[in-house]
């Protein structure tokens, strides 16, 4: 039975990629459609042969590495941030 993720089915044998390259993923494929670019136009651009960007646009992205996703939207004059802070005190009371 397939489960939902971010609006593509994966069958129970093929989980998810996991949740960063999905969202990387997700961003990357609505600057493409955004473009309308044409698959064989979004690889000549982000240097990478068509079933590459067919793979991107199914989110099979297990021959995608964060930082080759990251690359993808850097090419794309798209900067990407990663930002981490420390928790809020609120987050942390209740533990002891």
């Amino acid at each position: 039975m397939p489960r939902r993720f971010a609006t593509t089915e994966f069958t129970i044998g093929n989980p998810p990629p996991p949740y960063g390259h999905a969202q990387l993923a997700a961003s990357l494929n609505a600057i493409l459609a955004e473009r309308k670019l044409t698959q064989a136009e979004a690889a000549q651009l982000l240097g990478v042969n068509q079933p590459k960007i067919s793979a991107l646009k199914g989110y099979k992205l297990d021959g995608f590495s964060v930082e080759r996703l990251m690359h993808f939207a850097t090419v794309l004059q798209h900067d990407v941030v990663i930002e981490i802070r420390p928790r809020s005190a609120a987050k942390g009371a209740g533990r002891g």
